[in-house]
């Protein structure tokens, strides 16, 4: 089905679906992150401590990617209220 023909609220959902997903990968990759970077200091692994230095380019991709798709929906949508404040909530994280 193509996005035309579909009801704008489901393309709004599907949008704050992937909006939400990408923050949760975003959070998955923060917390191997930080579990890599305590044990390469605490075991003095340099390959840990430069994979945590790597993965950290990939999180600044995903903040990138999550700020502008909250914009796209911002303009797209104009959503308002509780609809609004997740949007921004979510690009503040």
């Amino acid at each position: 089905m193509s996005t035309e023909s579909r009801h704008i609220l489901g393309v709004f959902e599907d949008a704050i679906t992937n909006l939400r997903n990408d923050i949760r990968r975003m959070g998955d990759i923060a917390q191997v992150s930080l579990t890599n970077a305590v044990r390469g200091l605490v075991e003095r692994n340099p390959d840990l401590c430069n994979r945590t230095i790597a993965d950290d380019e990939e999180a600044d991709m995903l903040e990138k990617k999550i700020d502008r798709e909250g914009i796209e929906i911002m303009v797209k949508f104009s959503p308002v209220a509780g609809n609004l404040r997740r949007i921004v909530a979510t690009m503040k994280v």
